[in-house]
Protein backbone atom coordinates (compact mmCIF):
# COMPACT_ATOMS: atom_id res chain seq x y z
CA UNK A 1 0.00 0.00 0.00
CA UNK A 2 1.27 3.50 -0.79
CA UNK A 3 2.48 4.97 2.46
CA UNK A 4 1.09 8.42 1.73
CA UNK A 5 -2.44 6.98 1.54
CA UNK A 6 -2.16 5.56 5.08
CA UNK A 7 -3.59 8.04 7.65
CA UNK A 8 -1.10 6.73 10.24
CA UNK A 9 1.77 7.59 7.90
CA UNK A 10 0.44 11.11 7.50
CA UNK A 11 0.13 11.43 11.27
CA UNK A 12 3.68 10.19 11.74
CA UNK A 13 5.01 12.69 9.22
CA UNK A 14 2.96 15.43 10.84
CA UNK A 15 4.47 14.69 14.26
CA UNK A 16 7.99 14.61 12.84
CA UNK A 17 7.52 17.90 11.00
CA UNK A 18 5.97 19.47 14.10
CA UNK A 19 9.01 18.47 16.17
CA UNK A 20 11.41 19.80 13.53
CA UNK A 21 9.61 23.12 13.29
CA UNK A 22 9.09 23.52 17.05
CA UNK A 23 12.80 22.97 17.72
CA UNK A 24 13.47 26.00 15.53
CA UNK A 25 10.61 28.18 16.72
CA UNK A 26 8.64 27.72 13.49
CA UNK A 27 5.77 25.48 14.59
CA UNK A 28 3.29 28.20 13.61
CA UNK A 29 3.71 26.95 10.02
CA UNK A 30 1.27 24.14 10.87
CA UNK A 31 -1.21 26.36 12.70
CA UNK A 32 -3.92 25.89 10.06
CA UNK A 33 -3.38 22.14 9.63
CA UNK A 34 -6.94 21.28 10.64
CA UNK A 35 -8.34 23.52 7.90
CA UNK A 36 -6.41 21.80 5.09
CA UNK A 37 -7.69 19.06 2.82
CA UNK A 38 -5.85 15.80 2.25
CA UNK A 39 -3.98 16.95 -0.88
CA UNK A 40 -3.06 20.26 0.77
CA UNK A 41 -1.66 18.42 3.79
CA UNK A 42 0.38 16.15 1.53
CA UNK A 43 1.74 19.15 -0.36
CA UNK A 44 2.65 21.04 2.83
CA UNK A 45 4.39 18.07 4.44
CA UNK A 46 6.27 17.48 1.20
CA UNK A 47 7.58 21.04 1.26
CA UNK A 48 8.61 20.76 4.91
CA UNK A 49 10.30 17.41 4.22
CA UNK A 50 12.36 19.06 1.48
CA UNK A 51 13.91 21.65 3.83
CA UNK A 52 17.65 20.90 4.26
CA UNK A 53 17.88 21.41 8.02
CA UNK A 54 21.49 20.20 8.11
CA UNK A 55 22.47 23.19 5.98
CA UNK A 56 20.12 25.70 7.58
CA UNK A 57 20.77 24.88 11.26
CA UNK A 58 24.33 26.29 11.29
CA UNK A 59 23.04 29.48 9.66
CA UNK A 60 20.21 29.74 12.19
CA UNK A 61 22.72 29.33 15.00
CA UNK A 62 25.14 31.96 13.73
CA UNK A 63 22.80 34.48 12.11
CA UNK A 64 19.63 34.25 14.21
CA UNK A 65 20.27 32.88 17.70
CA UNK A 66 23.77 34.33 17.96
CA UNK A 67 23.53 37.17 15.57
CA UNK A 68 26.55 39.48 15.73
CA UNK A 69 25.85 42.89 17.16
CA UNK A 70 25.35 45.45 14.44
CA UNK A 71 28.02 48.11 14.33
CA UNK A 72 26.57 51.61 14.61
CA UNK A 73 28.25 53.96 12.19
CA UNK A 74 29.70 57.15 13.62
CA UNK A 75 28.28 60.50 12.53
CA UNK A 76 25.20 58.84 11.05
CA UNK A 77 22.86 61.53 9.75
CA UNK A 78 19.33 61.35 8.37
CA UNK A 79 18.91 61.36 4.61
CA UNK A 80 17.96 64.61 2.96
CA UNK A 81 14.19 64.98 2.72
CA UNK A 82 12.68 66.69 -0.30
CA UNK A 83 9.05 67.83 0.11
CA UNK A 84 6.58 67.15 -2.67
CA UNK A 85 6.44 70.80 -3.61
CA UNK A 86 9.43 73.11 -3.81
CA UNK A 87 9.96 75.82 -1.26
CA UNK A 88 11.95 78.98 -1.62
CA UNK A 89 15.31 77.35 -0.95
CA UNK A 90 15.12 74.63 -3.58
CA UNK A 91 12.84 76.08 -6.27
CA UNK A 92 15.65 76.16 -8.84
CA UNK A 93 16.63 72.55 -8.10
CA UNK A 94 13.04 71.36 -8.57
CA UNK A 95 12.60 73.36 -11.78
CA UNK A 96 15.80 71.97 -13.30
CA UNK A 97 14.87 68.42 -12.28
CA UNK A 98 11.43 68.77 -13.87
CA UNK A 99 12.88 70.05 -17.14
CA UNK A 100 15.43 67.23 -17.24
CA UNK A 101 12.75 64.63 -16.46
CA UNK A 102 10.50 65.87 -19.25
CA UNK A 103 13.40 65.79 -21.71
CA UNK A 104 14.27 62.21 -20.82
CA UNK A 105 10.65 61.07 -21.11
CA UNK A 106 10.21 62.66 -24.54
CA UNK A 107 13.49 61.10 -25.66
CA UNK A 108 12.15 57.65 -24.81
CA UNK A 109 14.70 57.10 -22.04
CA UNK A 110 12.20 56.59 -19.22
CA UNK A 111 10.05 53.56 -18.46
CA UNK A 112 7.83 52.53 -15.57
CA UNK A 113 8.87 49.52 -13.52
CA UNK A 114 6.60 47.66 -11.08
CA UNK A 115 7.74 44.94 -8.70
CA UNK A 116 4.50 42.94 -8.69
CA UNK A 117 5.54 39.65 -7.13
CA UNK A 118 3.31 39.94 -4.07
CA UNK A 119 0.25 37.78 -3.57
CA UNK A 120 -2.95 39.00 -1.94
CA UNK A 121 -3.20 36.13 0.55
CA UNK A 122 -2.91 38.29 3.66
CA UNK A 123 -5.57 40.59 2.24
CA UNK A 124 -7.97 37.69 1.82
CA UNK A 125 -7.57 37.84 -1.96
CA UNK A 126 -6.75 34.83 -4.11
CA UNK A 127 -4.50 36.34 -6.76
CA UNK A 128 -1.75 38.90 -7.35
CA UNK A 129 -1.78 41.84 -4.99
CA UNK A 130 -1.91 44.30 -7.88
CA UNK A 131 -5.37 42.96 -8.79
CA UNK A 132 -6.88 43.84 -5.40
CA UNK A 133 -9.54 46.62 -5.65
CA UNK A 134 -7.98 49.28 -3.45
CA UNK A 135 -9.51 52.70 -4.16
CA UNK A 136 -12.38 53.36 -1.73
CA UNK A 137 -15.01 54.72 -4.15
CA UNK A 138 -14.39 53.31 -7.62
CA UNK A 139 -12.58 50.21 -6.34
CA UNK A 140 -9.75 50.56 -8.80
CA UNK A 141 -6.93 48.05 -8.59
CA UNK A 142 -3.27 48.96 -8.10
CA UNK A 143 -2.61 47.87 -11.66
CA UNK A 144 -5.31 50.23 -12.92
CA UNK A 145 -3.97 53.17 -10.90
CA UNK A 146 -0.45 52.55 -12.20
CA UNK A 147 -1.70 52.20 -15.78
CA UNK A 148 -3.70 55.42 -15.60
CA UNK A 149 -0.66 57.28 -14.29
CA UNK A 150 1.46 55.96 -17.16
CA UNK A 151 -1.28 56.82 -19.65
CA UNK A 152 -1.37 60.41 -18.35
CA UNK A 153 2.40 60.74 -18.78
CA UNK A 154 2.18 59.35 -22.32
CA UNK A 155 -0.53 61.85 -23.28
CA UNK A 156 1.28 64.79 -21.73
CA UNK A 157 4.66 63.98 -23.24
CA UNK A 158 3.64 62.33 -26.50
CA UNK A 159 6.17 59.58 -25.75
CA UNK A 160 5.69 55.82 -25.74
CA UNK A 161 6.46 55.10 -22.10
CA UNK A 162 6.75 51.34 -21.61
CA UNK A 163 5.63 49.50 -18.49
CA UNK A 164 7.81 46.67 -17.19
CA UNK A 165 6.17 44.40 -14.62
CA UNK A 166 8.20 41.84 -12.69
CA UNK A 167 6.14 39.00 -11.21
CA UNK A 168 7.06 35.76 -9.47
CA UNK A 169 6.48 32.27 -10.91
CA UNK A 170 3.62 31.62 -8.47
CA UNK A 171 1.36 34.38 -9.81
CA UNK A 172 2.84 35.26 -13.21
CA UNK A 173 0.14 33.60 -15.29
CA UNK A 174 -2.64 35.11 -13.18
CA UNK A 175 -1.13 38.57 -13.69
CA UNK A 176 -0.87 38.06 -17.45
CA UNK A 177 -4.47 36.88 -17.71
CA UNK A 178 -5.74 39.69 -15.47
CA UNK A 179 -4.12 42.44 -17.52
CA UNK A 180 -5.24 40.86 -20.79
CA UNK A 181 -8.82 40.62 -19.50
CA UNK A 182 -8.72 44.34 -18.72
CA UNK A 183 -7.05 45.18 -22.06
CA UNK A 184 -4.05 46.59 -20.23
CA UNK A 185 -6.24 49.48 -19.08
CA UNK A 186 -5.88 51.22 -22.42
CA UNK A 187 -2.11 50.86 -22.80
CA UNK A 188 -0.76 49.23 -25.99
CA UNK A 189 -0.12 45.55 -25.35
CA UNK A 190 3.34 45.78 -26.91
CA UNK A 191 4.33 48.45 -24.38
CA UNK A 192 3.46 46.29 -21.36
CA UNK A 193 6.28 43.81 -20.75
CA UNK A 194 5.77 41.13 -18.10
CA UNK A 195 8.58 38.89 -16.91
CA UNK A 196 9.15 36.64 -13.95
CA UNK A 197 11.87 37.02 -11.37
CA UNK A 198 14.24 34.13 -10.77
CA UNK A 199 13.92 31.99 -7.67
CA UNK A 200 16.59 29.85 -6.05
CA UNK A 201 15.76 27.03 -3.68
CA UNK A 202 17.01 26.89 -0.09
CA UNK A 203 19.07 23.79 -0.84
CA UNK A 204 22.70 24.38 -1.98
CA UNK A 205 22.58 24.22 -5.77
CA UNK A 206 23.28 25.97 -9.03
CA UNK A 207 19.71 25.78 -10.24
CA UNK A 208 17.32 28.64 -10.74
CA UNK A 209 13.58 28.41 -11.12
CA UNK A 210 12.52 28.37 -14.76
CA UNK A 211 9.03 29.52 -13.81
CA UNK A 212 7.35 26.67 -15.68
CA UNK A 213 4.20 27.01 -13.55
CA UNK A 214 3.91 23.28 -12.71
CA UNK A 215 6.07 22.88 -9.63
CA UNK A 216 6.72 19.30 -8.42
CA UNK A 217 9.26 20.09 -5.69
CA UNK A 218 6.98 18.54 -3.06
CA UNK A 219 7.36 15.20 -4.88
CA UNK A 220 11.08 15.41 -5.67
CA UNK A 221 12.56 16.34 -2.30
CA UNK A 222 13.02 19.99 -3.22
CA UNK A 223 15.21 19.26 -6.27
CA UNK A 224 13.74 20.49 -9.54
CA UNK A 225 13.86 17.93 -12.39
CA UNK A 226 13.26 20.65 -14.98
CA UNK A 227 16.47 22.49 -14.10
CA UNK A 228 18.72 19.66 -12.89
CA UNK A 229 17.95 17.13 -15.64
CA UNK A 230 19.41 18.10 -19.03
CA UNK A 231 16.32 16.59 -20.68
CA UNK A 232 13.89 18.09 -18.12
CA UNK A 233 12.33 14.67 -17.56
CA UNK A 234 9.47 14.46 -15.08
CA UNK A 235 9.06 10.70 -14.82
CA UNK A 236 12.50 9.52 -13.71
CA UNK A 237 15.89 8.66 -15.19
CA UNK A 238 16.34 8.22 -18.92
CA UNK A 239 18.59 5.20 -18.32
CA UNK A 240 21.72 6.81 -19.70
CA UNK A 241 23.30 7.94 -16.43
CA UNK A 242 26.62 6.41 -15.46
CA UNK A 243 27.96 6.45 -11.90
CA UNK A 244 25.52 9.22 -11.09
CA UNK A 245 26.63 11.42 -14.00
CA UNK A 246 24.56 12.67 -16.93
CA UNK A 247 25.03 11.02 -20.33
CA UNK A 248 24.78 14.43 -22.02
CA UNK A 249 27.35 16.13 -19.78
CA UNK A 250 29.68 13.76 -17.96
CA UNK A 251 30.78 16.54 -15.59
CA UNK A 252 27.21 17.09 -14.44
CA UNK A 253 25.31 15.10 -11.83
CA UNK A 254 22.24 13.26 -13.10
CA UNK A 255 19.22 15.20 -11.85
CA UNK A 256 17.17 12.11 -11.08
CA UNK A 257 20.14 10.47 -9.34
CA UNK A 258 20.18 13.47 -6.98
CA UNK A 259 16.40 13.28 -6.54
CA UNK A 260 16.50 9.55 -5.76
CA UNK A 261 19.19 9.96 -3.12
CA UNK A 262 17.40 12.93 -1.59
CA UNK A 263 14.10 11.05 -1.33
CA UNK A 264 15.94 8.08 0.12
CA UNK A 265 17.43 10.30 2.84
CA UNK A 266 13.94 11.64 3.60
CA UNK A 267 12.34 8.19 3.59
CA UNK A 268 10.07 9.30 0.75
CA UNK A 269 10.99 6.92 -2.09
CA UNK A 270 7.28 6.15 -2.41
CA UNK A 271 6.98 9.55 -4.12
CA UNK A 272 8.58 7.96 -7.18
CA UNK A 273 5.41 5.89 -7.65
CA UNK A 274 3.38 9.04 -8.18
CA UNK A 275 2.86 10.28 -11.72
CA UNK A 276 3.13 14.08 -12.01
CA UNK A 277 0.48 15.75 -14.19
CA UNK A 278 1.32 16.68 -17.77
CA UNK A 279 2.99 20.06 -17.99
CA UNK A 280 0.91 23.00 -19.11
CA UNK A 281 3.35 24.97 -21.25
CA UNK A 282 0.94 27.89 -21.39
CA UNK A 283 2.09 28.75 -17.88
CA UNK A 284 5.64 29.55 -18.95
CA UNK A 285 6.43 33.14 -18.01
CA UNK A 286 8.08 33.85 -21.40
CA UNK A 287 6.88 32.39 -24.73
CA UNK A 288 9.09 29.59 -26.01
CA UNK A 289 10.36 31.51 -29.01
CA UNK A 290 11.64 34.28 -26.74
CA UNK A 291 13.28 32.13 -24.08
CA UNK A 292 17.06 32.06 -24.10
CA UNK A 293 17.34 29.29 -21.55
CA UNK A 294 15.43 27.22 -19.02
CA UNK A 295 18.41 26.98 -16.69
CA UNK A 296 20.39 29.95 -15.42
CA UNK A 297 23.50 29.18 -13.40
CA UNK A 298 23.92 31.15 -10.19
CA UNK A 299 27.21 30.06 -8.66
CA UNK A 300 29.23 29.63 -11.88
CA UNK A 301 29.42 31.35 -15.29
CA UNK A 302 26.18 31.09 -17.23
CA UNK A 303 26.01 28.19 -19.66
CA UNK A 304 23.35 29.85 -21.78
CA UNK A 305 22.54 33.45 -22.47
CA UNK A 306 19.12 34.59 -21.28
CA UNK A 307 16.95 36.85 -23.41
CA UNK A 308 17.70 40.56 -23.04
CA UNK A 309 14.33 41.88 -21.90
CA UNK A 310 15.16 45.35 -23.18
CA UNK A 311 15.34 43.96 -26.71
CA UNK A 312 11.97 42.17 -26.59
CA UNK A 313 9.51 44.03 -28.78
Amino acid sequence: MNRTSDPESIESRYRRCTEQLAARGQDHVLRWWDDLGASQREHLLGEIDSIPWSHLDPLIETHVRNRPQDEVLANLKPATVYPRRADGDNATLYRDATVLGDELIRAGKVAAFTVAGGQGTRLGFDGPKGAVPISPVREKTLFQLFAETIMAVRKRSGADVRWYIMTNPADHQQTVEFLKAHEYYGLPEDDVVLFSQGMQGLWPSEERCAGCGDCVLHLTGGICPITTCTKSLLNGMCGGQRDGKCEVDSDRDCGWYLIYNRLKELGRLDNLRKLPPLRDFRKLEVPGNERGTTRWALEKPEIYEATDLASVE
